[in-house]
């Protein structure tokens, strides 16, 4: 989750405004996802997120 949050700031400067992001099991912090899977892979569940970087998804969340 540390890595996450340290490649936010990056994405937001350097990804096209068309790119797409996909998380594994740890959302990226401030950045609301487009969608999120629940995946049940032999038992075991994990979640999938997928973000776009457009103009709205840039503005950062406010967690309360």
């Amino acid at each position: 989750p540390e890595m996450n949050r340290a490649l936010v700031p990056k994405m937001i400067r350097e990804l096209k405004p068309s790119a797409r992001v996909v998380a594994h099991d740890f959302p990226l912090p401030g950045i609301k996802p487009t969608k999120r899977e629940k995946i049940n892979h032999n038992g075991v569940f994990h979640y999938v997120y997928l973000y776009n970087f457009d103009k709205q998804s840039r503005l950062p969340v406010k967690r309360f």
